[in-house]
């Protein structure tokens, strides 16, 4: 704790605070500011008066400013909880996916030998249907000639599963 010395409307007080000197220096003068305001504004205004409006001043404005941040800190814990509650969401559809690819996987492996197969890339054995790209896994199914209502069977076959 530092003790100093002080002038406030010309009169010398002793502070005991923790904060610096400069600090309650500032302090000092924006009170002797205020005060000096209201005491030329208004000619019959006493010292005591003029110590009494700028304390309700004061007063009022840590009011509000204590009312502005429950106000802030209210509005941040529904942020917050918004947030908790869009991670949750996130991590329930990533966990969907991950269902779905493994069934993806499943039903990949299960179609292996019936028919439907992946892209090979070579254009001579692909096959278009409904803007999707199918081609034949074997070499055996490469030699026949699909008409695109077997493919688009099998196609709807296997997403039915």
């Amino acid at each position: 704790m530092n003790t100093y010395k002080i002038k406030i409307f010309n009169r010398e007080l002793n502070i005991t605070t923790d904060q610096t000197l400069e600090y309650t220096q500032a302090l000092a003068d924006k009170l002797n500011q205020k005060l000096s305001e209201l005491t030329q504004g208004v000619g019959n205004l006493t010292l005591n008066d003029a110590a009494v409006l700028v304390s309700l001043d004061c007063l009022d404005r840590a009011v509000k400013s204590e009312e502005s941040a429950q106000s802030i800190r209210h509005q941040i814990k529904e942020y917050a909880d918004d947030a908790s509650q869009a991670r949750q969401k996130v991590l329930e559809c990533e966990n969907e996916i991950a269902k779905l690819n493994q069934r993806i996987k499943e039903l990949e492996k299960n179609q292996g030998g019936s028919g439907a197969s992946e892209p090979t890339g070579s254009p001579s054995t692909e096959r278009a249907v409904g803007g999707k790209v199918f081609a034949p896994k074997h070499k055996e199914e490469q030699r026949h000639n699909f008409n695109s209502d077997r493919l688009a069977s099998e196609q709807t076959s296997f997403f039915k599963k």
